[in-house]
């Protein structure tokens, strides 16, 4: 049978230490220049907010920093409020603030989270209809919310995310990617922190087995990623990641790919990403697809088929052996989509989904799934890389 890997770049190649350092180096800029001592999310709140679903930092630093500015106004006017994005930083009021626990703020934020809409602009819709039952009562009438949680996704307006990108990417990096002027200077820490979760051995076994023709394989992931022919505002997290665990010319489906498709034909990408199951057909479909054949025209013939239900290309194989290896359920949810999707069509998909977490949390919520759970992705892969 038709052997294909589909695998998740961050916390299964690669521990995305870089990430982590950014996030804390992200809220530390914020505190300073607001005057405020507050917490930093430690690890286990981070996998809190991965076993739920909210796997982007871009998410994950605004909901913080709210959860933090809602503590900060249980004591406070909100005329005490600095400027949300200070010029210079010149607090008004010096506080020391201390919210609940970050995983407090993933309990209670979940059910607001809406399938198709970035988890933290989903939590500003919802404090715009029912503040109240949100975790930000008192935020929702100050304007912070907008400007914290509206627009994360773009650089241009949020300012979170451009200080994030800031540490993420370097200055240097920020400016190339996104044409503005740094605002500071920084290193990037995706180049300094990132790890390799894949030993060389199992990258090797994995780059064998393709040449062999053992396996196709595909990295699937929602970290930015540069697609060809894209202009500013389209970072290469995903392939300094690669590059990172030596898998640079593995194929690779990264958010920026599917949204420079989107933004061609309109359409909403996050709606298009995991846990969607056009994410994993699509990558399904990159697999197989011809080497001539632009990344464009593959996205779209795995459009008409999940949308129009078109037969799959000739070059796709009838039968297939899928192997997803994820640290967190949204991967598995969109390769569960796209099989049952390709199986209704008349295929035969066999479904070989595997976990890898350490965080008790993440287990938990793999386990749940029905998947066999591994400490690292070597262990998830020993199976098959055993006759490599």
């Amino acid at each position: 049978m038709n052997r294909v890997l589909l695998l998740d770049l961050d916390g299964v190649l690669v521990e995305p230490r870089g990430y982590r350092a950014a996030i804390r180096e992200t809220m530390a800029w914020f505190y300073r220049a607001w005057g405020w001592r507050a917490p930093f999310p430690t690890e286990a709140d981070i996998a809190a907010f991965e076993a739920r679903g909210v796997t982007s930092e871009w998410d994950m630093v605004p909901l913080m920093l709210a959860w933090v500015a809602e503590a900060f106004l249980r004591h406070h006017p909100p005329e005490d409020l600095p400027a949300l994005f200070p010029e210079a930083p010149a607090p008004r009021v010096r506080s020391t603030v201390w919210p609940p626990p970050f995983r407090d703020l993933v309990t209670q934020a979940a059910p607001h989270f809406a399938r198709h809409e970035e988890p933290a602009r989903a939590l500003f819709l919802a404090m715009q209809e029912a503040p109240e039952a949100t975790p930000f009562p008192r935020l929702a009438r100050t304007p912070w919310a907008e400007g914290l949680l509206a627009a994360t996704r773009d650089v241009y307006r949020a300012p979170t995310t451009q200080v994030f990108q800031h540490f993420a990417l370097g200055s240097e990096g920020f400016a190339q990617t996104y044409g503005l002027p740094p605002r500071f200077p920084a290193p990037s820490l995706l180049a300094q922190e990132d790890r390799p979760l894949l030993s060389g051995q199992a990258a090797a076994r994995l780059r064998a087995g393709m040449r062999a023709g053992r396996w196709r394989l595909v990295v699937f992931t929602r970290r930015p990623s540069r697609p060809e022919a894209a202009g500013l505002g389209y970072p290469p997290e995903a392939e300094l990641a690669l590059a990172r665990v030596g898998l640079p010319d593995v194929p690779l489906l990264g958010q920026g790919h599917v949204a420079f498709w989107a933004a061609a034909r309109g359409l909403p990408y996050e709606a298009y990403l995991k846990p969607a199951p056009f994410h994993a057909l699509a990558a399904l479909f990159l697999a197989w697809a011809p080497d001539a054949l632009p990344l464009q025209a593959v996205l779209d013939a795995a459009f008409r088929c999940l949308m129009a239900n078109e037969t799959p290309p000739a070059w796709l194989p009838r039968r297939m052996e899928v192997w997803v290896v994820e640290d967190t359920p949204v991967g598995v949810q969109a390769a569960r989509g796209a099989a049952g999707h390709l199986q209704r069509l008349g295929l035969e998909v066999r479904l070989r989904p595997r976990g890898v977490a350490v965080a008790a949390e993440k287990q938990q919520r793999l386990r749940e799934l029905g998947l066999p759970v591994a400490a690292t992705p070597d262990e998830a892969l020993a199976e098959l890389l055993a006759g490599a």
